[in-house]
């Protein structure tokens, strides 16, 4: 069995550094595979990278421990039109606006061993319904165009794939969630 812990801006500080170096371990792993194949990243890059954005509006992440393992993680923030064109390289996402406030998830991934037991589906639930508290009108975060079980989840949870790529990825694809429907 696995448990979720909430991580706030303000938990930061205070988190065991083994936590941290869990999260960048299994960071890394995950963007090793297929589709992603990304040998770029260490450790510290990913603790480094997973601080800063805990520092903007409305961040949260989920981290899932099992057994003392890191074995799932997702993390997001508030986003304005300029911030979302700057993580996608163009505006083609301005329209999503149009209704309201916007969450975007910018990290998840669950372990190769536990994919499957419903992990990926708990940390998305989450966040629908953090962004409902929070009165966000949409959810939107990115994949590659090969990840089928993540889009597979997305689809299951009313993410709708919004046919635009990320300017420097051309392999990752965007979706949204309305949370007003």
């Amino acid at each position: 069995m696995y448990s979720v812990s909430k991580v706030k801006p303000m938990d930061i500080d205070s988190l065991d550094p083994e936590i941290l170096n869990g999260l960048g371990r299994l960071y890394c792993d995950i963007w090793r595979e297929p589709p992603w194949n990304e040998e770029n990243w260490t450790i510290e890059g990913v603790i480094e990278d997973f601080k800063r954005e805990m520092c903007r509006d409305f961040a949260r992440a989920y981290i899932v421990r099992q057994n003392g393992d890191i074995t799932g993680f997702a993390w997001g923030y508030g986003v304005t039109p300029s911030i979302m064109r700057e993580i996608s390289g163009h505006d083609q996402l301005d329209n999503q606006f149009e209704v309201g406030k916007v969450f975007y998830i910018d990290e998840w991934g669950v372990a190769k061993t536990e994919r499957g037991q419903g992990i990926g589906r708990e940390l998305f639930e989450r966040f629908i319904a953090f962004g409902k508290r929070r009165d966000f009108s949409v959810i939107i975060l990115r994949t590659n165009k090969k990840a089928d079980r993540a889009k597979n989840v997305c689809r299951r949870l009313g993410f709708v794939e919004l046919n635009v790529t990320d300017s420097q990825f051309d392999d990752r694809v965007y979706w949204a969630l309305n949370l007003n429907k």
